[in-house]
């Protein structure tokens, strides 16, 4: 087969091992961690178990078993497919990239243990284990970075833009500075590889940009309001990425609103994805943006693994609605686990774990 016909049939073959509806009932009526671990065991996380359960206990035993499941499942992806069809299975992975270098910096910034901040990694990108391991045990922040800017990794113009945010950052003390350049190099790979796709899988990956700008426009909008920052700061549209599909102005235009329930009308005529119109109208009712995080997430979510019933069998939507099924299958993991852990009961574990399929 060619294209992108072998790597596909490839995933469709690996969505059969997903958690189904019964496996997640049988892990959420286990009564402890050991019974969770057990009850893993039968699932296709079972070879994944071994290292982890001579290594650790309890719920960092958990968390281990996960993250070694998703390097494992995950990092076998990109071998399924050939230039130039890799470029595109490349841009999802380094999705992960940019995720695993948040976790460094943050963690840097933060004064971490090394140990700590390699926990939170997964090596599924461009990055793999040993350079990512290498960034993680710098003794500074600005070791991290020197460190890139020499090895020119994830990329060369990353590495520079993190370099070039320096000095904004030694300014503030804010790490959110070296995120934004970390973000905004990825946004302009994106633009670079997608084009003026307008494909599903297209839709779903620059949903992700409209997700970060959309909460950084509501951020700024309670700054504003808050006094913490200045009408024209608020209003300046430098802050957005470029490759999402709401635009720009009307981003801005969110951030300067003085009412929530107006929020939801000023993006009506934007490319929202299904589902994200609800939440917002639920967040103007509660304020609450860590729920609206969620909310976004899980509807984006539920579009992206719908790709595999309603996108292109033969295209990119394939490896993106399994990517996205992976990672929220993991999420949905570390839910079941943590209220176990910490007791919060069934109803919390119900609202929080969502299977889609």
């Amino acid at each position: 087969m060619g294209g992108l016909d072998y790597g596909n049939a490839r995933l469709r073959a690996m969505r059969s091992r997903l958690l189904s509806s019964r496996d997640y009932a049988r892990l959420m009526a286990t009564d402890s961690m050991d019974g969770l671990v057990a009850a893993l065991a039968d699932t296709a996380y079972g070879p994944d178990m071994e290292a982890a359960l001579t290594r650790y206990r309890g719920l960092r035993r958990f968390d281990e078993i996960v993250r070694v499941h998703l390097v494992r499942v995950l990092g076998a992806v990109k071998r399924f497919y050939e230039d130039p069809e890799q470029r595109l299975i490349e841009l999802l992975l380094d999705r992960w990239d940019l995720q695993n270098l948040r976790v460094i910096l943050r963690g840097q910034a933060q004064f971490l243990r090394s140990e700590e901040i390699l926990h939170l990694v997964v090596p599924v990108g461009k990055l793999n284990s040993a350079e990512l391991t290498e960034l993680g045990l710098q003794p500074s922040l600005r070791l991290v970075i020197d460190l890139m800017v020499a090895w020119g990794i994830p990329a060369r113009s990353t590495a520079r833009r993190l370099l070039d945010a320096w000095p904004a950052y030694e300014a503030t003390g804010d790490v959110v500075v070296l995120e934004v350049a970390l973000n905004a190099a990825f946004a302009e790979r994106l633009d670079e590889v997608l084009g003026e796709s307008e494909a599903g899988a297209a839709v779903v990956l620059r949903s992700e940009v409209d997700e970060t700008n959309l909460l950084t426009a509501l951020r700024l909008r309670a700054a504003r309001a808050d006094g913490e920052i200045t009408m024209a700061e608020a209003g300046s549209v430098d802050r957005y990425l470029t490759a999402g599909r709401i635009r720009l102005a009307d981003l801005g235009a969110v951030a300067m609103t003085e009412d929530r329930s107006a929020v939801a009308a000023l993006l009506g005529e934007a490319h929202l994805l299904p589902g994200w119109m609800d939440a917002l109208e639920a967040w103007a009712d509660r304020d609450d943006l860590v729920t609206l995080t969620d909310d976004l997430r899980l509807a984006s979510t539920g579009v992206a693994v719908g790709l595999f019933h309603r996108g292109d069998p033969l295209s990119f939507d394939v490896p993106v609605a399994f990517t996205r099924a992976q990672e929220h299958e993991a999420q949905n993991l570390r839910w079941i686990a943590r209220c176990l852990a910490h007791g919060l009961g069934l109803a919390e574990l119900e609202r929080r774990v969502v299977v889609i399929t």
